[in-house]
């Protein structure tokens, strides 16, 4: 599967000398306030494919990209504005990759409930019924309602988007799976494109 990560130049240059690359969770950005977010994600993973025993935290890369399966670096907003990254052109196995809509991680990242509907009506009735549970039931259902996440099939409608862009996790990144590298200086997102 074709996939792009933006990583520090400095993981380029471990894949070209035959190195495999893991996150370091010190070096990762990782926040203590999405710790439940990224665990739950590791679960889910965990689920469907064997986690290295060396390996904390996942690999994350762009698989679409504004409907796009190519990122557009002179975008920017890929990360920190003056700083140089390499973008990664990855081929990565399929059955080691976990492809989950970017938008609708959200609902995993801030703690809530990842309601249904095909327009408001259906997604305000659906709010109301959630709203109606005890607390206990609360929590299940909202965990529960977090693996929609993993359909990407692309929807575009006036109420419901989904799979615009989507992002892959995966254990780890093995010399072999590099295809390509573009060095770029990212750059702040015009006004527009936020």
């Amino acid at each position: 599967m074709k996939l792009y990560s933006i990583q520090p130049v400095e993981v380029a240059k471990l894949l070209k000398e035959g190195k495999t690359f893991i996150c370091d969770p010190e070096k990762s950005g990782f926040s203590v306030e999405l710790k439940e977010a990224y665990a739950w994600m590791v679960t889910q993973m965990e689920k469907r494919f064997p986690k290295p025993s060396n390996v904390v935290f996942p690999i994350w890369a762009w698989h679409t990209y504004d409907w796009k399966r190519k990122l557009n670096l002179e975008e920017g907003g890929f990360g920190i504005p003056g700083t140089k990254y390499a973008c990664l052109e990855l081929a990565v196995p399929d059955e080691q990759v976990l492809l989950s809509d970017f938008d609708n991680w959200h609902a995993v990242l801030n703690g809530y409930y990842l309601a249904d509907g095909k327009n408001e009506i259906e997604w305000e009735e659906n709010h109301k019924w959630f709203d109606s549970l005890p607390l206990s039931k609360k929590k299940i259902i909202m965990k529960k309602s977090w693996e929609k996440i993993f359909d990407v099939t692309p929807i575009n409608s006036d109420w419901v988007i989904n799979g615009q862009y989507i992002q892959a996790t995966f254990w780890e990144i093995k010399p072999e799976y590099l295809q390509n590298v573009t060095y770029f200086i990212d750059k702040e997102m015009e006004d527009d494109e936020i």
